[in-house]
């Protein structure tokens, strides 16, 4: 007579020891093997998790701990739960793996949960294999185009499995789980909490100084100095107040904490941004007047020149580096309200970068062009919109200008045309300028001066323009200036 049992091959037995009795008949070599084979496979799957780059938190450490976590609990866990969450798991897990690398561990994963239906018992190991497999995959899921989209693919492929592990263990290791539950969650409570504390007491001063450094910036570029510096002062002091708050011991926990920790990190480094901007910008609103470097008496004050360029060259550097600091804190996972503040910083620093860095490099090259480092000589060619060049007008008047020590002169002006005709214009040549040649040699800017800017590009200009002054009067130039 033969019989035969319909019972579930994956619930748990009387006897084998997940109910709190010790199973008979198992061999505690076989199990303590098991057991040691389970660990391995979970130390594995955190080892491969370091070929992972998610960022839960943004700060290297935290995340490396992050992921080897996840990747060991989640190959413990599968190892516990049924076949059927494993099929589900391995399936989903596939299904999102489609077009990237993490295929390669979720097809194997796929294959190995379907080959363990063929089974009597349910191996503990090919579980913890499973796991370890579809945690590395999950880890590498590629972009599903829509933020967020990775984490509830996650949460769709492990729920299962977490739900009859739990389910399937013992009631000591429930408990164990339902502890560990616990005190996490106590510990996030807490940690966000501190968080959410220190954060509500830094608005204030955060936004105050954004404000402040704003209206500096007004002030500044509306002339007043002085105003604009004592706004910077004030921002300054707001901003160290707030990044105080945001950076002492209390926020470190919530910094490791995936979301709270891209919050935290914003807003500090906001602020630390701020503040360093804030101060610099004081220090070039105090010693850099640029409303003084004026030519008064054709003389341009070269001293007071040379004592802006450091103050300005730190304030465009600080604003370089703000650019860099706020475009690495921009994450999609910064609620509204932050991210709009981020963006609204990033926009006044893009705003102000540009005039900053010229400010810098025209104070860099300014005294050298005006003769500091000795003379120099310009030809100035002045257009006019009543006829069209393809740099702007018709050239209808020239002029040199000689720079000796800061002190600037306008020794010649006339016509062009009068400036054409001092010698014969079969004497001039145009050299090392083919492709100018071939576009413009018609218009014979040799002989008609007039065409001197028929050419777009500026260096092509003066390197043509020079030439031929050179070969009318027999004296070079040092530069070439076109004014409309």
């Amino acid at each position: 007579m033969t019989s035969t049992s319909t019972a579930d091959p994956d619930a748990p037995r009387r006897g084998d020891g997940r109910d709190g009795s010790r199973g008979r008949g198992r061999s505690p070599r076989r199990s303590a093997k098991t057991i040691w084979t389970v660990r391995a496979l979970a130390v594995g799957a955190a080892g491969l998790s370091l070929l992972s780059d998610a960022a839960p938190t943004g700060i290297l450490a935290a995340d490396v701990v992050w992921r080897a976590g996840a990747a060991a609990g989640l190959t413990l866990l599968t190892s516990r739960a049924t076949r059927a969450s494993w099929l589900w798991m391995t399936a989903v897990v596939t299904f999102a793996a489609v077009g990237g690398w993490a295929l390669v561990l979720a097809a194997p994963a796929l294959a190995l949960a379907a080959y363990t239906t063929r089974l009597k018992v349910r191996p503990r190991t090919y579980g913890a294999a499973i796991g370890a497999l579809s945690s590395g995959a999950l880890l590498m899921l590629p972009d599903l185009g829509l933020h967020g989209a990775c984490s509830l693919v996650v949460a769709v492929a492990v729920a299962p499995v977490a739900w009859t592990a739990y389910a399937r263990s013992s009631r000591r290791v429930r408990k164990q789980m339902r502890r560990g539950v616990l005190w996490a969650t106590v510990a996030v409570v807490v940690a966000g909490g501190a968080a959410a504390v220190a954060a509500g007491m830094a608005a204030a001063p955060l936004f105050d100084g954004i404000d402040r450094a704003e209206l500096g910036l007004d002030q500044v570029a509306d002339g007043d100095q002085a105003a604009g510096a004592r706004s910077f002062d004030a921002a300054g002091r707001d901003l160290d107040r707030a990044e105080s708050l945001l950076t002492g011991p209390w926020m470190a926990p919530a910094r490791a904490l995936p979301v709270v920790g891209q919050h935290v990190r914003a807003f500090a480094d906001a602020a630390r941004t701020g503040g360093r901007l804030t101060r610099s910008a004081e220090v070039a609103a105090t010693v850099a007047p640029y409303q003084d470097l004026k030519a008064e008496g054709g003389q341009v004050d070269l001293a007071a020149m040379a004592e802006m360029q450091g103050p300005v060259a730190e304030a465009a550097a600080e604003l370089r580096r703000a650019d860099e600091t706020l475009d690495d804190v921009r994450s999609p996972w910064l609620l509204p309200p932050a991210a709009d503040a981020v963006e609204r910083f990033a926009e006044e620093v893009d705003g102000a970068r540009p005039e900053a860095e010229l400010a810098d490099e025209a104070l860099r090259v300014a005294p050298s062009l005006l003769g500091a480092d000795g003379d120099r000589r310009y030809l100035v060619l002045f257009t006019s919109p009543s006829e069209t060049r393809n740099l702007g007008g018709f050239t209808g008047s020239y002029g040199i200008i000689d720079a000796r020590g800061g002190s600037i002169d306008l020794s010649v002006s006339g016509a062009i045309s009068d400036l054409a005709r001092l010698v014969d214009h079969e004497t001039r040549t145009i050299e090392g300028q083919e492709e100018f040649l071939t576009r413009y040699d018609r218009y014979q800017p040799e002989r008609f001066f007039q065409n001197l800017t028929v050419s777009p590009d500026m260096e092509t200009t003066a390197e043509v323009a020079a030439s031929l002054y050179e070969q009318t009067t027999g004296t070079p130039v040092d530069g070439v200036v076109v004014a409309d």
